[in-house]
Formats: C-alpha cells, sequence, structure tokens
C-alpha cells in the first residue's frame, strides 16, 4: 500500500464504522432510558416548520432555527416518527465527519486523522447522556451534542493550519470556519461564543504565519453573509437575540460556582494531560512563541470545554478534552519541522524521543479511545437491550411515534411522597396514553384542532398529528424560558381550542406558574368537557358553534 493512499483506507474505514453504528443505533426505533419527554421539543418544532412557522416568530425557543430545520430534513423522505430525531443526529454526524476529515488530512498522522474524524462523528451520533454510562440512553437536548461536534471540529481546524501554508489553504479553511460559526450562531448560541474566542486566539498564535488576515477575513465575511441571508430572508436574527435577552432575563445565575468547582475537579486531570503535551512537543528552537502558542491554543479549547459545560446539564465530560490533546502535541510540529530536521537526531535527547514515539500516542489515543468506546459500547448495546414491553405502552402503536422504544433502566425508585413528578419515563408514558384517550374521546379523528396543555411540553401535535400552537413556547420551563414576568400574552389561548390540565407531570413548578398566568383567561374563554385520573380538558365556549365538540 502506498503512503498517500493510507489517509483514503483510514479514513474510509473510520467512516464505514460511523455508518454502522447509525444504523445499530436506529435499526429497531428510537432507544430510551431516561427523559423520553425530550423526544417531542424536536418533533414539536418540525411540526411547526412543516405549518409554515419559524421559530422567534411564531414559537419560542432559546435553541436555533438550524435545530428545528435539521430535525425537518428527515421528514422530507419519511413521515415523522420517532426515529427522525435519530436521523437527524446522523445527518450532523456525517458532517461533522466530513468536514474533520478534511480538517485532519495532511496535519495530522493518517491513523489519528481517522480517529478524531470517527470522534467528531460519534459526539453528534451517540443516545448517551454525556457523563453517564454506557445505559443511560436518550436523546436530550441533542442540540449540545451537534454544537459540541461542530466547536470540535472548528477548534481543530483553527488550530492546525495546513503545513503548506498557501494562500488558498488559507481561503478554504477561512470559509468552512465561517460556515462553521454560523451554524454555532444558528443552533445554540453559548457555543458560537466559545467557537469565536478560538477562532479569535488562533489568529493571534498559531495561525500567526498562515496567512492570518487572509483566513480571518475569509471566515468573518462567509459568517456575516450566512447571517445576512438568514436575516433578509426570514427576519429570523433580530428576532432570535431578542428571544435570547428574554432567556437571559427569565434564569437565575448562571455561574454555577458549585458546579463550575465540580466540574473543574473532574477535568483537572485531563487539564494536566494536556498542559504536559503542549509543553513537551517538539517545536522550533530558542523561540518562546512556539511555547506560548501551543500552550495557549490548547489550554483555551480544554478551558472552552468547561466554560460551556458549566451552561448545560451536569455532565461530567469535556468533549473538547480529545481535541485539546491533539493540539497541545501537533499544534507546533509543522513549525518545527523544519529546524528538527537541520539539527538531526544529535540534538535530540532521549526522553522526548520516546515521549514522542510512544508517550504521546498513548496520551491522545487515550483521551480519545475512553469517550469513542463508550459511545460505541452504548450504540452497541441500544440495538440489542430488551425494551419494555408493559400493555400501558401498547396506545403507541396508534400514533406516529410507533417506534418509540423504552428499555428498562434498573433503579427507579417511586419517591416516598407525592411531589407532583413522574417517578419514570413509564409513569410519564401511560399518562401520555390517558390524555391521548381523552382527546380523542372528544376529537375523532380530527387533525385540524390545536390542543395546548399547560406542561413542560406539548406532545400531542406529534401523537395525534394536530395543528401546532402558534405562539407557544416550545418548552415551558418556569425557570428557564417563562416566569410570571415574562411569557407569552394569554391571547396565546385565542388560537387553542382545547387546553388540557394535568394532575401530574414533569417540572410541575412549570404547571402551576402556567396555571398562574393562563388560569383566569381558561376560566372566562374555556369550559371543562372531560376528566380522567390524569387530566381534565378543557373546550372552548365557542367549540360546539365551530364544530370541535
Amino acid at each position: 500500500m502506498s503512503k498517500a493512499s493510507r489517509p483514503v483506507l483510514w479514513t474510509g474505514i473510520a467512516f464505514l464504522v460511523l455508518i454502522l453504528l447509525a444504523w445499530a443505533g436506529s435499526a429497531r426505533g428510537a432507544m430510551y432510558t431516561r427523559w423520553v419527554q425530550d423526544i417531542f421539543i424536536p418533533l414539536e418544532g418540525v411540526i411547526h416548520l412543516q405549518h409554515g412557522q419559524l421559530p422567534h416568530v411564531d414559537f419560542g425557543t432559546p435553541v436555533g432555527v438550524l435545530y428545528y430545520v435539521i430535525q425537518y430534513l428527515p421528514t422530507l423522505v419519511a413521515p415523522l416518527s420517532a426515529r427522525t430525531v435519530i436521523w437527524s443526529n446522523a445527518i450532523v454526524a456525517v458532517v461533522a465527519f466530513a468536514v474533520a476529515a478534511y480538517a485532519a488530512r495532511d496535519r495530522l498522522p493518517a491513523w489519528l486523522a481517522a480517529s478524531v474524524s470517527l470522534y467528531v462523528g460519534l459526539v453528534a451520533l451517540s443516545t448517551r447522556q454525556l457523563g453517564e454510562k454506557l445505559t443511560f440512553v436518550t436523546n436530550n437536548a441533542s442540540y449540545n451534542r451537534w454544537s459540541w461536534a461542530l466547536i470540535a471540529v472548528l477548534a481543530l481546524l483553527v488550530a492546525l493550519p495546513h503545513p503548506r501554508a498557501l494562500r488558498r489553504t488559507a481561503t478554504v479553511d477561512g470559509a468552512i470556519v465561517g460556515v462553521l460559526l454560523a451554524a454555532l450562531f444558528l443552533i445554540k448560541i453559548t457555543y458560537f461564543v466559545a467557537a469565536f474566542g478560538l477562532f479569535a486566539l488562533a489568529l493571534v498564535t498559531v495561525r500567526r504565519a498562515a496567512a492570518p488576515l487572509r483566513f480571518g477575513a475569509v471566515a468573518l465575511l462567509v459568517l456575516g453573509v450566512v447571517l445576512l441571508a438568514v436575516q433578509l430572508s426570514t427576519g429570523l436574527i433580530g428576532a432570535y437575540l431578542a428571544e435570547m435577552r428574554a432567556t437571559v432575563a427569565v434564569q437565575p445565575s448562571k455561574l454555577r460556582p458549585g458546579f463550575a468547582y465540580a466540574l473543574g475537579v473532574a477535568f483537572a486531570p485531563g487539564g494536566v494531560v494536556v498542559v504536559l503535551l503542549a509543553l513537551l512537543a517538539p517545536r522550533a528552537p530558542a523561540s518562546p512563541w512556539s511555547i506560548l502558542s501551543p500552550v495557549a491554543m490548547a489550554g483555551a479549547i480544554f478551558a472552552m470545554g468547561w466554560a460551556v459545560a458549566v451552561q448545560n446539564h451536569p455532565e461530567l465530560e469535556n468533549p473538547l478534552l480529545p481535541i485539546a490533546a491533539v493540539v497541545a502535541w501537533y499544534a507546533g510540529r509543522a513549525a518545527a519541522a523544519p529546524a528538527m530536521a537541520e539539527r538531526g537526531t544529535a540534538d535530540g535527547e532521549r526522553f522526548a524521543a520516546w515521549l514522542r514515539g510512544l508517550a504521546a500516542p498513548l496520551a491522545i489515543g487515550g483521551v480519545l479511545l475512553i469517550p469513542m468506546a463508550q459511545d460505541i459500547a452504548s450504540l452497541v448495546w441500544t440495538a440489542r437491550a430488551a425494551t419494555v414491553t408493559d400493555p400501558k405502552l401498547a396506545w403507541l402503536q396508534t400514533t406516529p411515534l410507533r417506534d418509540l422504544r423504552m428499555m428498562a433502566m434498573p433503579g427507579e425508585i417511586a419517591p416516598p411522597v407525592f411531589t407532583g413528578e413522574f417517578a419514570s419515563d413509564l409513569q410519564f408514558l401511560d399518562a401520555l396514553g390517558d390524555g391521548t384517550a381523552l382527546l380523542r374521546r372528544h376529537i375523532g379523528a380530527r387533525h385540524d384542532v390545536t390542543v395546548l396543555p399547560l406542561t413542560w411540553n406539548n406532545p400531542w401535535p406529534a401523537l395525534l398529528d394536530l395543528r401546532p400552537v402558534r405562539h407557544e413556547l416550545a418548552w415551558w420551563d418556569a425557570e428557564r424560558t417563562f416566569n410570571t414576568a415574562i411569557h407569552p400574552d394569554p391571547a396565546l389561548l385565542d388560537g387553542t381550542d382545547y387546553v388540557l390540565v394535568p394532575k401530574r407531570y414533569y417540572s410541575w413548578g412549570t404547571t402551576l406558574a402556567m396555571l398562574s398566568i393562563y388560569g383566569p383567561t381558561l376560566g372566562r374563554t374555556f369550559h371543562p368537557v372531560g376528566e380522567t385520573a390524569g387530566w381534565t380538558l378543557y373546550a372552548r365556549n365557542d367549540c360546539a358553534a365551530r364544530r370541535l365538540c
């Protein structure tokens, strides 16, 4: 095998593994062991798009439009189902893999380039909850995994200039970075801010000798053109920023010092590995900058992973650690290579030579392989694990989400007293079945009605193929997306035919807050028409005249 063909072979094998894992993760349906309620957030967004309604304009969400557009893409070739969210992961995984393969080729050894590409693809594809064991399978906040994958690719690209610092490679790199920055902005701004910081730092450190002006100008131009095009065609950017300001006003302090400290302790060993690799990596002699640049860049990548993680769910895992380790070792190699060739081996120290030959690949391989092994094992387990066959879930087979599967997870214990919450996802799905049966008794097989539950999410447009409620929130969280002062106007109920009030649900405080805001309007313009053990159904007072009840 020729040396030139090795990168293609390694990358091809890695891509085949990614595709096989994508198939394994979706072959039996959308699999969950925890937080199944989250599936309705992206599906609700897809339904809004199918009805010509845009995020930030027609429904509220702190997540950008691109998240919902990607979720929408699978429905162009297949009906909406639970698998829609899994196929969306696969789309992002393939894109992230391809861009990572470009970014790593000619800049990393063939085996490492393929490994990094596969790692990035798995970050986007896997449904294992970050920082949890392989059996903790969910699709909670998939926009976070997507954004982790994209910022990882961006970090790799900005921190590793092409060894042949050509104007053309700087232009191509800049264009790709601009697209990645725009994508992160349009998925979740938190990651965009972190990515932009890495981009700016690279311009004055590792890319100082690699046409930095051309690279930076092209990236900013592409970013500006994409965002301007979105704004001019939809008006979404201004609405997005306004909604983000409202979300920030709603949320309590995001500094979270206790969690930040816990993350710092958990991430510290990885940080030590990154710093040691950066300090011991080969570099041009007698150049303090050649020491500072890789250390600063690798340290910043690692630190951005920590900073973003502080804002997310409690996840004791830093997806940027492997990228930081790769950058720490390889960022200065291109500049060091000519000097090392001139010196030959006479100046080489035995320890440094041994480190380059064995210890560094082991360290980098270790921080790459551990999360990769967890995600691969999780996807394989998902393809083989037993699913719950509780008769209470049979009702799902009569809905578009008949491919939704629950896998049993031990250790679910009911709370000793009633808190308004469910003890398990199975209880949640049983409650949805109860609400679905209640609705069907009143709307029959109609699909032209709107239903707003006073709950954390709205599952019924996906479950019963109903119209979405205009101006609702993608998810209602009394501590993160609304409060009694900042919320959609009660006129929201003007376009609603039915309102479901739960007697138990996730985030019970959210239901209580919604009742305090919308209860007066509900009492004036709606009346109760049905009740079960878990729900009370209200219909508009004029529903009979409109033949809706």
